[in-house]
């Protein structure tokens, strides 16, 4: 059976699915206190009200991965940190960290930038063979895809996706998961089982001239062809 290899053609469409979070004062606290982000999130903190700073300085803690911050200053003001480094960063308000004024943010190590979809079927040549969509996971951790992850197919030359279907499972570091148009066809054909079955006329059912792609929990493309 044809397959369609697609490391160069996806390369234009990938990147990290960065998030916005923002932090603001309240009081003498920061709100949220904690967060948990991804690699690539950016963080913006915003003095609402009073005379505050984000002092995360390896200075201060110098278990932090890496160290920012910057000085005491009245209502009005924003600071924003790219986080580049995964780990577990404390930081505190000088003037207020004796009454409580602390935040802590914990940066996960996996990123959406390690699934690629390597394959899929040659459509006209698979259609009794289980067509499928064949995703790699190239990072050191394991996935859960049932977070949020989907396969979205776009007919050719429209606007809105036709179908969308959610993932399920696990795809474990280094390891693939194929989601098939018809489990029975793959299994049949291939002699192994795929990770799902995703069902006919969905995003593993393309006729060649289809926009099919992998989108993150928060929508946004991580891989596409």
């Amino acid at each position: 059976m044809k397959k369609l290899l697609l490391f160069l053609f996806c390369i234009p469409f990938l990147g990290i699915a960065q998030n916005l979070h923002t932090i603001n004062t309240v009081g003498n606290t920061f709100s949220p206190a904690s967060l948990v982000i991804n690699l690539g999130d950016t963080v913006i903190w915003n003095n609402t009200q009073g005379f505050h700073n984000i002092n995360a300085t390896l200075a201060t803690y110098p278990i932090n991965p890496e160290g920012f911050g910057n000085a005491v200053a009245g209502a009005g003001w924003s600071f924003q940190w790219v986080f580049t480094m995964s780990g577990t960063y404390e930081y505190q308000c000088d003037p207020h960290v004796g009454i409580g004024m602390t935040g802590l943010i914990v940066v996960n190590t996996i990123t959406t930038s390690d699934l690629l979809i390597t394959e899929i079927t040659d459509p006209q040549n698979s259609s009794d063979a289980g067509r499928y969509v064949e995703i790699y996971n190239s990072g050191n951790q394991d996935i859960d895809l049932s977070t949020g992850y989907a396969l979205v197919r776009w007919t050719n030359a429209s606007t809105s996706p036709q179908s969308s279907v959610g993932l399920t499972g696990i795809i474990p570091a280094g390891g693939f998961y194929v989601a098939c148009n018809s489990g029975t066809k793959f299994l049949a054909t291939y002699g192994f089982a795929a990770s799902q079955n995703i069902g006919t006329a969905g995003p593993a059912d393309s006729n060649g001239d289809d926009n099919i792609a992998l989108l993150a929990p928060d929508g946004s493309i991580i891989d596409m062809f």
